[in-house]
């Protein structure tokens, strides 16, 4: 999948270096939220943390610096555009896209669009010292303040436009709190996983039994993950999608899915989510038959990332489609 990063850094002499480390014991991560803290980034104890509470296509960012004055900057990597500017407030904008792809090459036409603004909770440097440099993709500052400043990111991504970008994060994040966000996903989250119950027998213990159950979550979440969906709501609220799979790219309606290996999944993921969650599995195959009507050749991916992957043999998507047809999805 397309992607970019964004980087807290303390140290201005490391350059685009962003090698950091995290403690996982002290981290809280959970399937819409997380928050840890730079162990490379420490004064007096007191650590550079990270907070992100994420929806669908967006999400909130908290970054709060470690305490100490001097140059602070936020750096984004992997980013192929980048514009910014900053207001009168001292609030600040950035736009950009990314052609960057994590394991497998990406169709040459995708992108990855996003929009960020950023303002300052707490420690709002001078203006004159607040800069955005866009060769170096990055936002720049001079901590004044002791304490240490905190800035609060609204990210908007879209795979189609920046004004698609931008039309999500208004949607998704606008008038809400970090918080509300990391709440609502937790609620989202708990609705899903609680389809499936399950108790210890007398034979084991307490602590079994929590094992098992950590091992059953932890796997359900991880098998809801895939396949992606692609879908955005455009102004008149209907779904639309830039496609990976036309010829050209390109934006067509309803829903498209994406990053699922058949080979791996169709005795699975798929059967699983037609035992448990009907639901889902009738909008993931609605955008495997429009992947396929979309393909030049006519043909169903066997293994999208978010394109074709010309690695996995056999038809088994095809068996993925037969399925849902027998069940009457």
């Amino acid at each position: 999948m397309v992607f970019f990063e964004i980087m807290p850094n303390t140290n201005p002499m490391l350059g685009a270096y962003r090698g950091v480390s995290y403690s996982a014991s002290d981290a809280v991560l959970e399937p819409s939220y997380m928050k840890l803290q730079i162990n490379s980034q420490c004064s007096n104890s007191e650590c550079t943390t990270v907070e992100l509470a994420a929806t669908k296509r967006s999400a909130i960012m908290r970054i709060k610096y470690m305490p100490g004055t001097g140059a602070r900057e936020l750096r984004l990597y992997n980013t192929s555009e980048l514009n910014g500017q900053v207001d009168a407030t001292g609030s600040v904008t950035l736009v950009g896209s990314s052609k960057s792809a994590s394991v497998f090459t990406r169709p040459e036409s995708m992108n990855h669009h996003f929009v960020i603004t950023l303002k300052f909770e707490s420690g709002s440097p001078s203006l004159a010292s607040l800069q955005v440099d866009r060769r170096r993709s990055m936002v720049s500052w001079t901590e004044e303040a002791p304490e240490g400043s905190t800035v609060v990111l609204h990210i908007g991504t879209s795979f189609i436009s920046s004004n698609q970008a931008i039309l999500n994060l208004d949607r998704e994040v606008s008038g809400l709190s970090l918080e509300q966000i990391h709440k609502d996903g937790r609620q989202e989250w708990n609705k899903l996983l609680s389809r499936v119950s399950v108790e210890g027998d007398s034979h084991q213990s307490h602590d079994e039994v929590v094992e098992l159950k950590t091992m059953l979550y932890t796997s359900l979440y991880r098998s809801l993950l895939f396949p992606r969906q692609l879908g955005e709501l455009n102004e008149a609220g209907k779904e639309i999608h830039y496609s990976p799979y036309a010829e050209k790219g390109g934006v067509f309606e309803g829903p498209s899915s994406t990053d699922s290996g058949f080979w791996d999944v169709y005795r699975t993921v798929y059967p699983m989510l037609h035992l448990i969650y009907p639901d889902l599995v009738g909008r993931a195959l609605e955008g495997w038959v429009n992947a396929l009507r979309e393909d030049p050749d006519g043909m169903l991916v066997q293994w999208s990332s978010p394109g074709r992957v010309g690695s996995m043999v056999g038809s088994m998507g095809e068996v993925t489609l037969a399925e849902g047809i027998v069940n009457g999805v």
